[in-house]
């Protein structure tokens, strides 16, 4: 992993922890030379046939956005991004948390508008940092996408890094 993407995990660990950030926050950090555009959605739940989903919304470049969180619930919510508003072929932050275990993953299954970028998940609060293995993908790189998928104990944010 390059310094400059270890320097920005570190400094939204920081934020994390002085701004009281809420655990299990699904959030975006946009490091591309680009806008991009990203929305959330979380699987069905009490009997629902569908989901529910955010509106999609610009992250401009250099600043990082909030969206959906994931619960202790063992319903799975996919953090969505693109480099198109329509997000037609999304790159996906997926995760899930049951009994204080989160299960995730990054997937292109959809899309992979970041092949060319860097990209990386990563649990970036008080202790989670280095406790939860950083999945991350260098520019080209696809064996670090789903079907892999890690694990951690823990219920607290995760952070999306892209490029």
């Amino acid at each position: 992993m390059q310094s400059a993407t270890k320097m920005i995990i570190t400094a939204f660990s920081v934020l994390s922890l002085s701004t009281g950030a809420l655990a299990g926050v699904n959030e975006v950090l946009n490091n591309c030379p680009f806008d991009i555009f990203c929305a959330s959605a979380r699987g069905p739940e009490g009997g629902a046939a569908i989901g529910t989903f955010t509106p999609t919304r610009r992250v401009a470049s250099g600043t990082e956005a909030t969206f959906m969180s994931t619960n202790n619930d063992n319903v799975g919510v996919s953090l969505k991004c693109d480099v198109n508003e329509d997000l037609l072929h999304p790159y996906q932050l997926e995760s899930t948390i049951s009994n204080g275990i989160a299960y995730y993953d990054l997937s292109a299954i959809n899309g992979d508008p970041f092949l060319a970028y860097q990209r990386t998940a990563v649990f970036p609060g008080p202790g989670h940092h280095t406790a939860c293995p950083v999945l991350h993908c260098e520019p080209g790189q696809t064996d670090c996408e789903w079907p892999r998928m890690e694990t951690c104990k823990t219920t607290g944010d995760i952070l999306l890094v892209l490029c």
